[in-house]
């Protein structure tokens, strides 16, 4: 892996002479990594709103800011990618996410295995699968609006064969494969992150979309829902199994919490203070992504939770756009000079909008209050922000989560900006909400 080092600090020499973002395109700057190429386990499940590993894989590779070894907080975990990247650096990665799937993702992704344990634990779970006949489905939101009859049965043996698995990192792997077999095969439109149905007369007559929905839509009624999920098994498994040659040199997973926002046992915000020598982190836009609601018929799958407690993983979701109308009655209290003037006008015309705004962040405050409690001093914190638009008006998230970084006690070393190709985001969203196609990346150290 190149030591990136040289190139940072001609970037931070850049900033310094003229204090103003630089322009970045980190595709380019990390010529060595293709883009959009197999990466080890990177592609183990298809979640949405993915950072690009160019950024993590850049900064990790940073020797002067990244000690060997380092152990790398990511407060907003997603898929894993900064865990992956941090661990295949050689570093230790420590995560936190509210979605439990999210959690699940970057486990399997972070775990090698060899490739003959792998085929040898297909190979049993193809005969349980064989052998387990008239599976209950488990709770699905809207099970049957979404699948078809043979396919929710024959899913819903290969649940109860997995169900049966004794916990271990395979039977893991094994249901990522389910989820995204899941989504995979369901009636969801594949090109919108949150569940739509899929419907041809969305199109023109001769839309290419058209006749290829149509089509997609026809082999669904009898697209074999058992094969199909040990295809994708074995895709998974392929690049799990690639990070076995690795498993002396690879970082590990240390320790996995939820966000900062829940008050349990495993909560962040219970880590030890002055324990993490590096952050790398890019929070959820505002309202950009409904995470729980994209990943609901998984979490059903895999009987993590049952549809009416959906929205209680959604109300540790920051950036979240559900809130019950009297949390809004009365205009937000103050939590950023900033922003308040902005978000008090717009509370005058959305007050809902104007709640998801001023929620947002305040919860962010609190996450960077236990990034900056958990970070050694003097060490380093990278943050990916993109900027909004709230209810029409410019919402400069990045501007306003360095003024809270700053006022916590964070120095920004560097600020560059790179052009959003796809994070996965860019689809079906409130209107008022809508992702400006540039993100910022931006260096702190700890003071």
């Amino acid at each position: 892996m190149p030591d990136s080092s040289r190139i940072l600090k001609k970037l931070i020499e850049e900033f310094e002479s003229g204090r103003k973002p630089i322009s970045v395109n980190f595709r380019e700057l990390v010529s060595w990594l293709p883009y959009n190429s197999p990466r080890y386990s990177h592609y183990v499940h298809t979640y949405p709103a993915k950072v690009i590993p160019h950024i993590p894989h850049f900064f990790l590779g940073c020797e002067d800011f990244f000690k060997a070894g380092s152990r790398i907080l990511d407060p907003f975990s997603g898929s894993g990618t900064v865990a992956l990247e941090a661990c295949l650096a050689g570093h230790h990665a420590i995560v936190s996410d509210s979605n439990p799937l999210a959690l699940l993702v970057t486990r399997v992704k972070t775990t090698p295995l060899s490739q003959a344990h792998l085929t040898n634990s297909i190979s049993k779970l193809q005969q349980l699968v064989k052998q387990t006949r008239g599976a209950v489905p488990p709770e699905v939101v809207n099970i049957e609006y979404w699948y078809h009859a043979h396919t929710i049965k024959q899913l819903s043996r290969v649940a109860k064969a997995i169900s049966k698995l004794e916990s271990s990192p395979f039977k893991r792997l094994s249901q990522v494969a389910l989820s995204t077999t899941a989504r995979k095969i369901s009636l969801v439109d594949p090109r919108i992150s949150v569940p739509v149905r899929l419907n041809p007369d969305r199109y023109s007559e001769g839309h290419a979309l058209k006749i290829k929905t149509a089509l997609h839509l026809k082999n669904l009624e009898s697209t074999d829902a058992i094969a199909l999920y040990f295809r994708i098994l074995k895709e998974v498994a392929d690049q799990v199994a690639s990070l076995w040659p690795l498993r002396k040199s690879l970082g590990k997973l240390e320790n996995v919490y939820t966000n900062s926002l829940t008050s349990g046992s495993r909560s962040l915000s219970l880590h030890a203070a002055s324990s993490v020598d590096g952050i790398v982190t890019s929070p959820p836009y505002l309202g950009a992504q409904k995470y729980i609601r994209s990943c609901s018929l998984s979490l059903g799958w895999l009987s993590i939770t049952k549809p009416e407690k959906l929205r209680s993983i959604e109300d540790l979701s920051i950036g979240r756009e559900h809130f019950a109308k009297k949390s809004y009655s009365e205009e937000p209290k103050k939590c950023l000079p900033a922003a308040d003037a902005l978000i008090k006008k717009v509370y005058h015309r959305n007050p809902l909008r104007a709640k998801i705004a001023a929620s947002y962040l305040s919860e962010m405050k609190d996450v960077f209050k236990t990034c900056h409690k958990v970070l050694k001093k003097g060490a380093p914190m990278v943050l990916v922000s993109g900027c909004n638009m709230l209810n029409g008006e410019m919402f400069d998230t990045t501007a306003y989560l360095q003024q809270i970084c700053i006022e916590i006690g964070f120095k920004p070393v560097v600020e560059m900006t790179d052009i959003i190709k796809s994070r996965g985001l860019m689809t079906l969203r409130n209107k008022t909400a809508s992702v400006i196609p540039l993100e910022s990346v931006t260096l702190f150290n700890k003071l």
